[in-house]
């Protein structure tokens, strides 16, 4: 999850390259699991909030994907 948050971090292509492999759902499933603690639920809201920020804006297809 670390190096996830850090590639998306570092510019918005390498945010964009994460979201492309579809890793947000995997994300989720993670957040599900009630034994994720410390330091993982930490790294884990910090590649959400990587996934998020930078302009231009991510893109909207994988904002929506994870609604359901």
């Amino acid at each position: 999850m670390w190096a996830l948050a850090n590639i998306a971090s570092n510019s918005v292509k390498g945010r964009d390259a994460v979201l492309e492999a579809n890793i947000v759902p995997r994300i989720l499933d993670i957040l599900s699991q009630e034994v994720i603690k410390g330091g993982m639920l930490a790294n884990t809201f910090w590649a959400i909030q990587n996934l998020c920020k930078g302009k231009p804006d991510p893109p909207m297809k994988y904002v929506f994907e994870c609604k359901s």
